[in-house]
């Protein structure tokens, strides 16, 4: 699978992911806060 880069929403952290965890939450490693993985046709994902 293809990696998803994108920000958090909150932070505004540079963060990368497997495209496959598209739509889970996690908590950003830089704010700890929660935040969804958007999907590949996301705006924000890079």
């Amino acid at each position: 699978m293809a990696d998803l880069t994108f920000n958090c929403p909150l932070c505004g952290q540079n963060l990368t992911t497997d495209e496959g965890l598209s739509g889970s939450e996690i908590e950003c490693p830089s704010c700890t806060k929660p935040i969804k993985i958007p999907s590949a046709g996301d705006e924000n994902v890079q």
